[in-house]
């Protein structure tokens, strides 16, 4: 690993994962080359419809327009450059890179479209969400035009790799279910539906682990590392539950705020996570990933009814006292240590991947370990 992972953080401040890829990278010069083949075939899918170009400008309907004006904002494009990481290492020719690494960009611009919209967010990239923008009905339209291009982009697999295609198509369509899944649950309206760690970590795994899992999973296939497959989708939900925790450790507040107040746009509701039902694509850790004390005693924690809380800090301090005293410090300390331990297991679980395609990964979960670390020793002082 580079040692800029491991470099002290001096600023207190929230990362973003945009942040902590350019703190932890480990692209060169011939990945970000690849970069711009990336964006114009999305540019080209989102406009064109079969890469080779633009229509005229007459044809465009607002729906192009508004996918157009939110990639535009940009971003770091984290899945891509998982993407391209992993197909280098696996030695995935570029044309089939660029493909892959478009597709998940595609997937993950398309979720933020929709997200935004049912969140009620008004700004996405330090610009006015494609909603406020553009309105809902075409906000919907965008994310649906960003979800086809995906699909069309993984269609773009060159004729060595075509035999991956197939597994590759279904195993996109089962990472969108998953997280579609993920996403109903964290925005179900059930307010009897009851809440424990244990359906958070699936909420989490799901929503945000299911396409940060799926750029190495597809450079995986197409490199043909198959039996490799588990293990890249556990060190990606590890992540992505880590990651979940760090946020909602700086978003205690606003959290507890949005539960008591309406939507913009919407009437007075009552939000919760419904517990999900088991899902064929996600499976435990394996036994060489064990979970350390305040993980295991965050998942035995018995359900309460919570008709409120998401965010795992609220969760924690509602849990039963003879678990977790029903105090906010308390509460925050406990999501603290299970954040440090599940990125741990991140990190770890990318170390096992074929050759070295699960870098990136690791990079990603140290550095985010060590602004938790850093986050926690703050508050101590």
């Amino acid at each position: 690993m580079h040692a800029q992972v491991a470099k002290h953080v001096t600023q207190p401040m929230r990362p973003t994962l945009a942040s902590i890829a350019s703190a932890s990278s480990v692209m060169n010069a011939g990945p970000a080359l690849l970069m711009v083949a990336v964006d114009k075939l999305m540019f080209d899918l989102i406009s064109g419809g079969s890469g080779g170009g633009g229509v005229d400008s007459v044809t465009v309907s607002p729906a192009t327009n508004a996918a157009n004006y939110h990639l535009k904002s940009t971003g770091q494009k984290i899945r891509a450059r998982l993407a391209l990481h992993a197909s280098a290492c696996l030695g995935v020719s570029a044309e089939d890179a660029i493909s892959v690494a478009a597709a998940v960009e595609l997937l993950h611009n398309a979720s933020l479209i929709h997200d935004d919209l049912q969140d009620r967010d008004l700004v996405r990239r330090d610009q006015d969400a494609v909603w406020v923008k553009f309105g809902d009905e075409i906000a919907i339209c965008a994310g649906d035009l960003l979800l086809s291009a995906a699909y069309g982009a993984l269609a773009k697999l060159s004729h060595q790799s075509a035999h991956a295609l197939p597994a590759a198509l279904s195993l996109m369509h089962a990472r969108i279910s998953a997280a579609v899944r993920g996403q109903c649950a964290d925005f179900s309206d059930n307010a009897s539906g009851p809440v424990s760690f244990d359906d958070y970590q699936k909420v989490a795994a799901a929503k945000s682990g299911a396409l940060l899992s799926l750029p190495i999973e597809l450079a995986l296939l197409v490199g043909g590392e198959n039996q490799a497959l588990t293990t890249a989708r556990e060190a990606a939900e590890a992540f992505a539950v880590g990651y979940q925790i760090f946020d909602d450790l700086c978003d205690v507040e606003k959290d507890l705020n949005r539960h008591t107040q309406p939507p913009i746009g919407h009437p007075p509701q009552q939000r919760t996570m419904q517990p999900m039902q088991p899902m064929q694509p996600m499976q435990p850790m394996q036994p060489k990933l064990q979970l350390a004390s305040p993980l295991r005693e965050a998942k035995k924690a018995p359900k309460k009814i919570l008709p409120r809380a998401i965010n795992i800090v609220l969760i924690l301090e509602a849990a039963t006292p003879s678990q977790f005293p029903q105090t906010r410090e308390c509460a925050t300390s406990s999501a603290q240590k299970i954040g440090l331990e599940t990125l741990r297991l991140a990190a770890n679980a990318s170390t096992h991947l074929p050759k070295n395609s699960g870098q990136l990964l690791q990079a990603l979960a140290m550095e985010m370990h060590a602004r938790l670390l850093h986050q926690r020793d703050k508050a101590v002082q």
